[in-house]
């Protein structure tokens, strides 16, 4: 299955420099309350994704090592889909 959804690779993530849509699933972070969902990420620094917050927020960052979450360019199902 070439179509199959596949998460970005850590060299992918870091290779981020401008905004740009992001799927995140958490993993164990039941603490954050958090579903999966769009996300825009904007840059990384230090080691960390920045992810734009709402717009009365400053956003928050993902640390990129040691991580507890999966990045993907689509949600699920929509390669799948697009096969038809």
């Amino acid at each position: 299955m070439e179509n199959e959804r596949k998460p970005m690779t850590r060299a992918q993530v870091e290779q981020i420099q401008k905004p740009r849509p992001v799927w995140i699933e958490w993993i164990g972070l039941h603490q954050l309350q958090k579903s999966p969902g769009w996300e825009i990420a904007t840059h990384v620094h230090a080691g960390r994704l920045c992810i734009k917050g709402e717009r009365d927020k400053d956003g928050y960052l993902l640390d990129l090592y040691g991580v507890n979450w999966v990045a993907y360019d689509t949600p699920p199902g929509e390669k799948e889909d697009k096969q038809t």
